[in-house]
């Protein structure tokens, strides 16, 4: 149990060992932004294993101005005859700034009818979002879209001196 007693003889301790706990957190948040990027980069190599990605086909829908970070809706269409021969496999949905960029991944086959999909996501921050089809010959094409959050992150009311 931690006393006043124990603060003050001990806090010198205390304060040295709370700095360096910043210190190691704070150097770690910096660092966030380029292991997300890194992140974001291996699961598009993971996805595609290394194919190109080409530009067309696919349209990707959201708000250009979301008002909430929690429930942000989005749709992803893709030019396809959806035949036996020529389909969507798979449609997967990454945030190039979540910490977590796998949004989703969908799988489709002919009987799906449409090369079509929505849903809703949640957002750390403004950001690109991305979506990749994945074609019935192997081939890759992507779409990307910016939105921008009204609010980031959470916000408390100033509290009133009394």
């Amino acid at each position: 149990m931690l006393t006043r007693r124990g603060l003050l003889k001990n806090g010198w301790h205390s304060v040295l060992g709370c700095s360096i706990f910043l210190s190691g957190y704070m150097s770690s948040r910096k660092s966030s932004g380029a292991s997300t990027h890194s992140k974001l980069e291996t699961i598009i190599q993971e996805i595609t294993k290394d194919k190109k990605l080409n530009q067309g086909r696919v349209a990707l829908s959201l708000p250009e101005l979301a008002l909430s970070q929690n429930a942000v809706p989005f749709r992803v269409s893709i030019d396809s005859p959806m035949t036996e021969s020529d389909y969507v496999k798979k449609i997967h949905v990454l945030a190039s700034e979540n910490k977590a960029p796998r949004i989703a991944s969908f799988f489709l086959t002919p009987l799906s009818g449409k090369a079509e999909v929505s849903s809703r996501m949640r957002l750390e921050k403004s950001q690109v979002i991305i979506a990749i089809a994945e074609m019935s010959d192997g081939t890759f094409y992507i779409g990307k879209r910016k939105v921008e959050l009204a609010v980031q992150g959470f916000s408390y009311p100033e509290r009133q001196s009394r």
